[in-house]
């Protein structure tokens, strides 16, 4: 007993103090993430990258909750490629709310674009999107998804962002391993009774 208690200890010191949210990191999906540019001339890029979202409560909700995008890296490949980051100048720059269906608002998310010359700052009104939790649209534990434009000036034009993130593989293989190492834990303690 002493020593189960001994390990409980030391794991909680481990795991650090509490956040008042809960930090999900996922990969953007770039088999289904694009950004597209209006030109000239019309060009179409695969994006790629990853983000951090804190949650007030996970999903299921039974109210609204915060959601604080706390990191944001997007990446378009290809010639001219350039990021898109969160804001480091503006405290909080991607807050918003989750309600119970999964729809998130940000009222104004605080971006930079960086094309490798010139650090440019956005602020974007009222960007939606959707969190769910294994949902119909969801495989993963968690999906994120939005969609929204930047006018990106020249050379760029209006530039329209499509973004799925998904967990990380490695989150997704530490959950796995956890979850077996629990069953395997409750299965020896059943065979020694």
């Amino acid at each position: 007993m002493l020593r189960r208690l001994l390990l409980i200890s030391v794991l909680v010191g481990l795991a650090g103090p509490a956040s008042a949210g809960t930090l999900l990191w996922l990969d953007v999906d770039s088999g289904v993430s694009s950004v597209a540019f209006s030109g000239p001339p019309p060009d179409s890029r695969t994006l790629s990258g990853s983000l951090a979202v804190e949650l007030g409560a996970l999903p299921p909700l039974a109210a609204t909750t915060t959601f604080d995008l706390r990191v944001l890296t997007l990446l378009a490949a290809g010639p001219g490629g350039f990021s898109i980051g969160l804001d480091p100048g503006v405290a909080s720059p991607g807050a918003g709310v989750l309600n119970v269906a999964g729809q998130f608002l940000i009222p104004t998310l605080f971006l930079q674009l960086d094309d490798g010359l010139v650090l440019t700052d956005l602020a974007l009104s009222n960007v939606t999107g959707t969190f769910e939790a294994n949902g119909p649209g969801c495989v993963y534990t968690y999906c994120l998804q939005t969609s929204f434009e930047i006018d990106g000036g020249v050379p760029y034009g209006l530039i329209s962002v499509s973004l799925t993130a998904i967990p990380e593989p490695s989150t997704a293989a530490l959950v796995a391993i956890g979850v077996a190492g629990l069953a395997l834990h409750v299965r020896r303690r059943e065979g020694s009774r």
